[in-house]
């Protein structure tokens, strides 16, 4: 999740990407309703976070449940900071270990 706000931060929405599950079967689900695979996903964010309305992104308030050695939750808040103000919300991710790789699963943000 470093990587992911150090590749937001650098404005690289494909590296922001990369630990999502690259298939049709990811799952986003966030206040417009679910988003379905990675392409998809990478749209999305392409569309309503072009560089200049990116801001600079991190995380907090982490807490990791380890379901199995081949699964864990992940959820938190998310802050998007902009010079005049903040925005922030909270997110849930599933996260599962697929060809030696964790990768999320399915995310919820809000």
């Amino acid at each position: 999740m470093i990587k992911q706000s150090e590749a937001w931060n650098n404005k690289s929405l494909e590296g922001f990407m990369e630990p999502y599950w690259h298939s049709d079967s990811l799952r986003f689900m966030g206040k417009s309703g679910v988003t379905k695979g990675w392409q998809g996903t990478l749209e999305r964010y392409q569309k309503n976070y072009t560089p200049e309305k990116m801001g600079s992104l991190d995380f907090n308030d982490l807490h990791f449940d380890i379901l199995s050695s081949e699964a864990a939750w992940v959820d938190g808040q998310w802050r998007l900071m902009y010079p005049d103000t903040i925005i922030s919300g909270r997110f849930s991710l599933l996260w599962k270990r697929i060809n030696g790789q964790w990768q999320i699963v399915a995310d919820h943000s809000s």
